[in-house]
């Protein structure tokens, strides 16, 4: 077995590793890595409200517990691992992080005190962030151009069935026995996928570094080098500006779905839990899929057709989400909770896909941690957070609609959403050849033949 470090640079390729069922089997085990990733994350989610009761807390607490808590150190952590992601074995990395994550979960579950959940959730955030960058680098290494969007959305699938098992696992357990058990639940599959990972994963080569006639290392591809890389370029900027206020303005819902039909349409803890797992994380299965192979037929005939589609979604989005808000009818808030999910799911395939297309190979590890760190700050932190000052501060003059009218500010700002990448679609074209030029720049000239003819595999 390699150690951490091992795997750096120019591999030579494994017989195996160049089969077209070794690529689908790793994604697959990627994306149950994230599923799992998902389930630990959002599983709390599902016992906002026991754990209000249990600790007499404020929805402004419990939006920092679910928001903020979690991000900060998802964001700090975020450089240092999507640094480690360039450098060592990204196998044996993400082996490692989850191994952390999940007992960490699983601790939360003996918590006598809100501060002893802050903690543990904190730590969490942290071991989390070198999840993604890892696996993205992975996936970009091991797919084309040409399937980039439909293998980054297969991997996104993971958010929605993370959700799915997360809500189903914290409403079903939580009403047979209790909060505690959830956790305790959470944290027992992380061991098996990790012997998975070393037992049937080898580190794929980082493919378009073989071109290389200099030096291991010889190349800087910093933080700061990969962030004015980022600046330079419009395209990676409207479309990281789409993704990331996509997050906020989902996030200002999502965490706080269960409460709101607890509370507004009278639904027990495994009501809610169901009918979310079932609404929205099933539903955003399928439009995750959708989205993914969508994006890439269209991408096919235009790629401006791939942040367009993410302009259409945003608009679903915002409907869907005012209408589960406002209508009064449960079946109907399901409904149109499916229609959220879908919209919100389509946009992952076709907005990480694109973002690591826009990126050069040697710098997508570090890249991709930074697109998470904006992501965990301004989306998953603040839209949380968001919601609950809002709630609190509207209390008195809506009662407990007060969380409903909060969750329907931040789903509106959605509209911010498409307008990113409707911008973004100006400067895809010029965004995806920056990206292969400078990768080419890289190359000796006899081997610089342009982004497109070296997708073509």
């Amino acid at each position: 077995m390699s150690h951490l470090g091992e795997g750096v640079g120019i591999d030579k390729k494994t017989p195996w590793q160049e089969r077209s069922w070794y690529r689908w089997y790793a994604l697959g085990l990627l994306t149950l890595v994230y599923v799992l990733h998902f389930v630990d994350r959002t599983v709390v989610f599902a016992i906002l409200e026991p754990i209000k009761h249990e600790f007499d807390l404020t929805d402004t607490q419990l939006g920092f517990y679910s928001g903020l808590v979690h991000s900060l150190p998802y964001a700090l952590a975020g450089i240092p691992m999507g640094m480690l992601a360039d450098r060592v074995n990204r196998r044996n990395l993400l082996a490692v992080i989850i191994i952390i994550w999940s007992g960490l979960t699983a601790l939360s579950g003996v918590a006598q005190s809100f501060l002893f959940l802050v903690v543990a959730r904190l730590c969490v955030g942290a071991a989390e962030a070198g999840g993604t960058p890892s696996a993205m680098s992975m996936l970009a290494d091991l797919f084309s151009l040409r399937r980039r969007s439909t293998a980054m959305g297969i991997y996104m699938l993971g958010t929605p069935l993370g959700i799915t098992v997360g809500y189903l696992l914290g409403g079903l357990v939580a009403a047979q026995f209790d909060w505690r058990m959830v956790f305790f639940i959470a944290g027992v599959p992380g061991i098996v996928l990790s012997l998975l990972l070393l037992l049937t994963l080898r580190e794929p080569v980082r493919q378009e570094l073989i071109t290389l006639d200099k030096p291991r290392g010889h190349a800087d591809f910093s933080p700061l080098v990969t962030l004015r890389f980022m600046a330079r370029s419009p395209a990676l900027l409207f479309v990281v500006a789409g993704v990331v206020w996509g997050t906020f303005a989902s996030g200002t819902v999502l965490a706080w779905v269960a409460p709101f039909l607890m509370r507004s349409h009278g639904f027990s803890v495994a009501e809610a839990g169901l009918a979310i797992a079932l609404g929205y994380g099933l539903a955003g299965a399928l439009g995750t899929v959708i989205g993914g192979i969508l994006a890439d037929r269209l991408g096919a005939r235009d790629v401006r057709w791939i942040p367009g589609l993410n302009a259409i979604t945003s608009l679903i989005i915002v409907a869907a989400g005012a209408a589960m808000l406002l209508v009064q009818d449960s079946f109907w808030c399901i409904v149109f909770l499916m229609l959220f999910g879908i919209g919100v799911s389509m946009q992952y395939g076709p907005g990480h896909g694109l973002f690591q297309s826009l990126l050069g190979a040697e710098m997508r590890g570090r890249g991709t941690a930074i697109l998470f760190i904006l992501i965990a700050l301004i989306g998953a932190g603040l839209g949380p957070q968001f919601t609950g000052l809002l709630s609190d501060y509207w209390a008195a003059s809506f009662g407990v609609d007060s969380l409903r009218y909060a969750m329907l500010t931040g789903a509106a700002s959605g509209l911010l959403t498409a307008i990113f990448f409707l911008a973004a679609m100006r400067h895809v074209r010029e965004g995806i050849n920056e990206a292969g030029r400078n990768r080419d720049l890289m190359k000796p000239a006899s081997q610089a033949k342009g982004h497109f003819e070296a997708d073509r595999g």
